[in-house]
């Protein structure tokens, strides 16, 4: 059994008196409190020497069925002699000290005694049958004893989980040539606050089943616990049964707590196998425009590293559909595998078209070692696409819409809007000018396809020659262009006034007017 020499809890250290002084020789067992189930107590006797102090012996008696399990240890010095203890019987401790010559004293000593405490509870006494003190020439001196006490206590009991629970199957699965497969056991302590759960060195395994860590283990409780690695490597296909066993000072379960292990070797290399998950259709949308989807691919965790599965995925061109795959559709899994490490998923793309379409995603398999497992298929739908319409306009977005007249007029100017190309009516809506300019066409404006339109700005003509500007912004809902589309505005106004006519025009003025006059004079002669 283990002994710890420098215990943590010593107490009744005895006081050093000076050599030669006249009091008494006195021993003192120490009173200290046990947790029951507690390894290595500690309890003392302190000497505490008088005058002319030259040796002493005692006998100390205890209850040896409640405060150990096994013999006590007993240590110690006595400064200025030598100190020999012994236990010649369960609960009875002989300890005799001896000064190193006639001309040194004993000096303050303490003697630890170490016990391991039992499972019964209650109070033990030290008690000293007799005790004995000599001077320096041999003879009796006079002397005291103070008994003691242990105080045994239920303390913080320990108590034994695990994953799996005890007396559990373990099975693990080797593939034979493949290497070792391992499984996990975790042992905790699940009893009382502070207590420390003490676990045996695992013993059972050997052969293809090992285990790690192979060694004692004390686990606190509320900590994780320990995580025993077990180790199957197989020689052959079939099963090795072995039983696990741990033994340990927990309440519960009793000691030992065994498990059932099984190695189970299963031929080999194997490779993985996938299958398609649920497929992520393609979107509705525009006709004629690109529409993308996924199918993800689930790979199991069987075979080893030598074992891999090439997966090689097609997807006809059915019509004008364009299907494609566009990423994903050729890998390589390497065993062991996982399902995250197999991402992304298989990507496809079709281009709509006016009816529904289609088309079969079909993955080869080709496995490393044979045989192949069979094609994996998904059903790929490209949804109807739906017509859009068209704008187009006069001027083009960007370009200038001009309203000119006299000043102080309101005039008008004027953007084109037509759906020649489009399938489907165009809404144009929110035309806004900016101030100085206002909208006078009502909104929204519904275009049929293949016909055309006009929104209207109006302004009031400034001085002549000036020009003022704007811009009109309009949503719509045509594909083809940008939505909000702008224009610039110009409102440019001209003078109302008739010029002055000159002598030129005078002259052309009265000859117009002479040839009227003979030409009404004529008509009226013929009639």
């Amino acid at each position: 059994m283990r002994r710890i020499l420098n215990p943590l809890a010593l107490i009744a250290a005895a006081g050093i008196l000076a050599a030669g002084a006249a009091s008494a020789q006195n021993l003192t067992a120490s009173t200290t409190t046990a947790n029951m189930g507690q390894v290595d107590h500690a309890s003392t006797v302190s000497y505490t020497p008088g005058a002319d102090s030259g040796s002493f012996d005692f006998d100390l008696r205890y209850d040896a069925a409640r405060l150990t399990t096994t013999t006590p240890e007993v240590t110690g010095s006595i400064p200025g002699g030598t100190l020999n203890c012994n236990v010649p019987a369960a609960g009875q401790i002989l300890c005799t000290a001896t000064a190193n010559s006639a001309a040194v004293d004993l000096g303050a000593g303490t003697i630890t005694i170490l016990f391991d405490v039992g499972t019964t509870l209650g109070v033990t006494p030290l008690t000293f049958m007799a005790a004995n003190f000599f001077d320096q020439g041999g003879g009796t001196e006079p002397g005291t004893t103070t008994n003691g006490q242990v105080t045994v206590n239920s303390g913080p009991q320990p108590a034994l989980s695990s994953v799996p629970a005890p007396a559990s199957t373990i099975t693990i699965n080797d593939i034979v040539g493949g290497g070792a497969t391992t499984g996990t056991l975790t042992i905790t302590n699940s009893g009382q606050a502070l207590s420390t759960l003490n676990v045996g060195a695992p013993t059972g395994l050997s052969g293809v089943l090992s285990i790690a860590p192979s060694t004692a283990q004390a686990i606190a409780q509320g900590s994780a616990g320990t995580a025993y690695t077990i180790s199957c490597t197989a020689a052959a296909v079939g099963t090795t049964s072995q039983v696990l066993s741990f033994t340990h000072d927990g309440t519960s379960p009793g000691s030992p707590v065994t498990y059932n292990v099984d190695c189970v070797g299963v031929a080999g290399p194997t490779a993985p196998t996938a299958s398609l998950g649920t497929v992520t259709q393609p979107s509705a949308g525009v006709i004629n425009q690109t529409a993308t989807g996924s199918v993800p691919v689930n790979v199991d965790s069987a075979g080893v590293a030598t074992a891999s599965l090439a997966l090689t995925c097609t997807i006809p061109a059915t019509g004008a559909s364009a299907f494609a795959i566009t990423g994903g559709g050729s890998r390589t899994i390497t065993a062991p595998a996982t399902v995250g490490p197999n991402a992304p998923d298989i990507g496809v793309s079709c281009v709509r078209q006016a009816a529904a379409v289609n088309a079969t995603l079909s993955c080869a398999q080709n496995a490393t070692p044979d045989p192949d497992p069979a094609a994996l298929t998904a059903t790929i739908t490209c949804p109807a696409g739906t017509t859009a319409p068209n704008f187009a306009s006069t001027p083009s977005p960007g370009g200038t819409i001009n309203a000119t007249g006299v000043t102080g007029d309101t005039v008008v100017g004027t953007l084109a809007v037509s759906n020649a190309a489009g399938t489907q009516a165009l809404n144009v809506s929110n035309c806004t000018a900016s101030a100085g300019f206002t909208v006078t066409t009502a909104m929204p404006l519904t275009i049929p396809a293949g016909a055309s339109s006009s929104v209207s700005v109006s302004c009031v003509a400034p001085a002549p020659g000036v020009t003022n500007t704007g811009t009109l912004t309009c949503d719509h809902d045509a594909p083809n262009a940008a939505s909000p589309v702008s224009y610039n505005l110009a409102c440019t106004g001209v003078s109302g006034v008739i010029p002055t006519m000159g002598n030129a025009g005078k002259i052309l003025l009265v000859s117009l007017m002479i040839g009227l006059g003979l030409l009404g004079m004529a008509l009226r002669r013929q009639a």
